[in-house]
């Protein structure tokens, strides 16, 4: 089960990287691992760059993906994204978090992109 989950994760990650790319966004990097938690994609558009947060759902089993991101979640991501800033010496850039769903449907993927999905809490 675990392996089948990376994987429709991974093919998810790889469609949302092709839909931002065709959207003219330059992709950062993958699967960047920050603390406890793992960037999806992190990509660049204009003078903004944008931590994406992929959820990729076979069936509706578990409700739509976009609400499969928890609070919790949110702090991870934050914190991850601001060790990336760090790192990467990028201080003083726009930044933003975006949630891509991936909802398969009859075999086809339909992408939903939500920019400026949530805010990083201030004290993460």
């Amino acid at each position: 089960m675990e392996h089948s989950t990376v994987h429709t994760g991974l093919r998810g990650e790889d469609l949302a990287c092709r839909y931002l790319e065709r959207k003219g966004f330059r992709i950062l990097s993958r699967n960047y691992r920050g603390g406890k938690c793992e960037l999806d994609i992190i990509a660049e558009t204009g003078d903004t760059v944008v931590f994406c947060e992929v959820k990729t759902a076979l069936s509706d089993a578990f409700g739509p993906p976009s609400g499969w991101i928890t609070r919790k979640k949110i702090r991870h991501i934050a914190r991850a994204a601001r060790e990336y800033v760090i790192s990467h010496r990028i201080e003083g850039r726009c930044l933003r978090f975006d949630v891509i769903t991936i909802e398969v449907r009859d075999g086809r993927p339909e992408i939903t992109h939500i920019e400026n999905a949530f805010f990083a809490p201030a004290d993460v």
